[in-house]
């Protein structure tokens, strides 16, 4: 497994020293904190970039031990993880956040101090594990496969809030959200929806949702996901047919 940066014209390898565990597709998400970019994929450690193609890639500094997350995302100058497993032991509803960065930088610890920010919880695991998570204006949107909760900087002792916002509703796979002009196009388990952080509504009519749901490969689920393409005013809604991988 490697990781490639390209300018358009030549390819760089940055691959972490260590090198990185093979894991299949539909396993990956990425953000940008400061204009460096975070990778993670669920079973190595996650790691960033200082954007010098002549340098390779570097593990977060302070991550955990023997500790990976589904998902990592970046929510004010926070990083934000979802879904930990700590020294094999999943916790699926658990999320943790780093001290907040310094400009231009990486946040430079993710043990919980007085002196820092940094800090994790545990939210309602009778709806469900969390998946994945995306900003949407001032807010972390963050969703589990059948609900949805929203998390907000409130500062101070606590740092984060969160609260559930829809109980019907969630999302298919890693990297099924997509933010747009103030409002989330997502994949849900059963529909494809938009929301703007209270309500929510379907953009299929039945004909299409039967298609779609129908349509997807039940083993391949994970690999559905959205691009937004917003230059062109689209939004794309990728799936695997239940013919093809």
């Amino acid at each position: 497994v490697t990781v490639w940066v390209t300018n358009g014209v030549n390819h760089f390898d940055i691959t972490p020293a260590a090198g990185l565990t093979a894991g299949g597709v539909g396993i990956w998400t990425g953000c940008t904190l400061n204009g460096l970019p975070v990778l993670n994929n669920g079973i190595n450690p996650p790691f960033w970039w200082n954007g010098e193609t002549g340098e390779v890639c570097q593990p977060l500094p302070d991550w955990p031990l023997n500790t990976t997350a589904k998902s990592i995302r970046a929510y004010k100058y926070h990083l934000i993880a979802l879904n930990i497993t700590q020294n094999s032991i999943e916790i699926p509803n658990m999320v943790m956040w780093s001290d907040s960065a310094d400009p231009n930088s990486v946040p430079g610890s993710w043990t919980p101090l007085p002196s820092n920010d940094a800090g994790d919880s545990l939210l309602a695991e009778e709806l469900g594990g969390l998946v994945d998570a995306e900003p949407l204006r001032d807010q972390l949107v963050i969703y589990r496969q059948h609900s949805t909760a929203l998390c907000n900087y409130v500062a101070g002792q606590y740092v984060f809030s969160f609260r559930e916002l829809f109980n019907t509703s969630g999302i298919q796979a890693l990297n099924c959200a997509a933010e747009v002009r103030g409002k989330h196009y997502v994949i849900t388990d059963d529909d494809i929806i938009v929301h703007d952080g209270n309500q929510f509504k379907s953009i299929c009519d039945n004909v299409i949702r039967f298609y779609v749901f129908r349509a997807i490969n039940p083993d391949n689920q994970y690999m559905c996901c959205i691009a937004a393409r917003t230059s062109a005013d689209e939004v794309w809604f990728n799936f695997p047919r239940v013919d093809g991988t």
